[in-house]
């Protein structure tokens, strides 16, 4: 007994009609029923036509189909994907078989975009193109409006240009892609000092490098620093270096306080996660920039990481739009041995008046998202679902739910200093 799903998938795999060419037919099948009984000849000369285009189209397509299909077309997932209002591109690669004239060739990207612990999106792009480049790549034009898991079917057709037939030809390829967070486009402002508690680095030179660690004598050397023994050996005068060298590393100890009660995602929640992801990765990213030598100590609900080059934070990235709420009942880790930390957290962190109070002798350095409705002036910064008239994604019914009771906890400024502050303003929809 045949599988009733793989049933279907061989039908919507082999179906000729796209969704203009299924309204056409039904309605030249419709106008030849009624034909029939009206005897109106020229209703029968419509009618057939169109059934008559369309088996051609649909015939023309299945044959490129087939052609295409031999070939095999890879789709280059390699370059990463960021979340915002601008797309980010990938590629198929070898196509070596141009459509006939007057078709293009499509390339569907479905999937669901997870976004949270309950929270998903379900997006739907497509990429059309009379024909790929000479090197026989085409590229793929992405739009994501949250950072998330991607969860992505893709499928490669054939359709003329009026949209009425298409033939799907090939596997469907499946992937799951990392949707990192969206640097905020705007530099922030970081200064982070040099004077907490750094790391030493010893490297000792054993006695076949001694040479390296000398120098020919320069007057003003001091006396005791010539090294003799090498000196009479060479006849020349060698300054010797200390065999020891101390590098300084400095160690930033950064905390995103990703904590919520356990409940129902939210519009303000994922927005409020989202953005805190965005203005963490900008951080990073700044210092990095400003201070080749630093490195830092991520600090999350689910666990510790360390990031000593830029490439490290480029992978952690795709961590970071993974990062999703833990319950408030979570262990935390326990805090670093630096003198200085940088926190970042939402108005969700029910625990941070504790964390505050628990840190007595170190420096505490804020970076928080607040609601748009907690008293104070602050800087405002509105965030949307939908901000892009190219793709609607179809959200659950997370989208509809709103935290009107959110409440600020108190903050002991005595006890940390707040660098940044904004008050996020979630809506569902905002066209551009």
């Amino acid at each position: 007994m045949k599988n009733p799903q793989s049933t279907f998938r061989a039908i919507r795999y082999y179906f000729p009609l796209a969704p203009a060419g299924s309204v056409l037919f039904a309605l030249a099948v419709l106008l030849l029923a009624n034909s029939f009984l009206t005897r109106d000849p020229y209703q029968i000369v419509l009618a057939v036509t169109a059934l008559f285009v369309l088996a051609v189209l649909a015939f023309l397509s299945r044959v490129q189909a087939d052609q295409l299909a031999k070939h095999p077309i890879q789709w280059d997932s390699s370059e990463p994907l960021v979340a915002g209002p601008q797309p980010s591109f990938q590629r198929l690669t070898g196509i070596v078989v141009r459509p006939f004239l007057g078709f293009r060739l499509h390339f569907a990207v479905r999937g669901w975009l997870t976004v949270g612990r309950s929270a998903t999106l379900f997006l739907s792009q497509e990429t059309v193109a009379s024909s790929a480049s000479r090197s026989g790549e085409l590229p793929l034009r992405l739009l994501f409006p949250l950072s998330g898991l991607f969860h992505a079917h893709g499928a490669l057709k054939v359709g003329d240009i009026f949209g009425l037939t298409r033939a799907q030809f090939g596997d469907t390829y499946e992937r799951h892609l990392a949707v990192i967070p969206a640097a905020f486009p705007e530099a922030i402002s970081v200064r982070v000092e040099a004077t907490e508690r750094s790391e030493e680095k010893q490297s000792q030179i054993n006695s076949d490098e001694e040479k390296y660690y000398m120098r020919e004598y320069a007057p003003g050397d001091r006396f005791r620093d010539i090294n003799w023994k090498s000196s009479s050996r060479l006849s020349q005068l060698f300054t010797r270096i200390a065999p020891i060298a101390q590098e300084q590393t400095k160690l930033i100890s950064v905390e995103l306080r990703n904590y919520r009660e356990d409940a129902p995602e939210s519009l303000e929640s994922i927005m409020h996660l989202n953005h805190l992801k965005s203005w963490l990765l900008t951080f990073l990213r700044v210092v990095k920039e400003s201070n080749p030598d630093f490195q830092f100590l991520v600090i999350t609900a689910g666990g510790a990481t360390r990031l000593t080059s830029r490439d490290d934070i480029e992978r952690y990235a795709e961590e970071l739009a993974e990062l999703t709420y833990h319950s408030e009942s979570v262990e935390e880790t326990a805090a670093p041995a630096t003198d200085e930390i940088y926190l970042f957290t939402t108005p969700y962190d029910r625990q941070l008046p504790g964390l505050l109070a628990s840190y007595p002798q170190k420096r505490i350095n804020l970076f928080r998202t607040v609601s748009p409705r907690a008293p104070g002036t602050r800087t405002r910064r509105t965030v949307a679902l939908f901000h892009f008239r190219e793709q609607l994604p179809i959200p659950g019914l997370w989208v509809f739910r709103r935290d009107f009771a959110l409440e600020q906890p108190g903050l002991d400024h005595s006890r940390a200093r707040v660098l940044g502050e904004e008050a996020v303003e979630a809506r569902l929809v905002t066209l551009a």
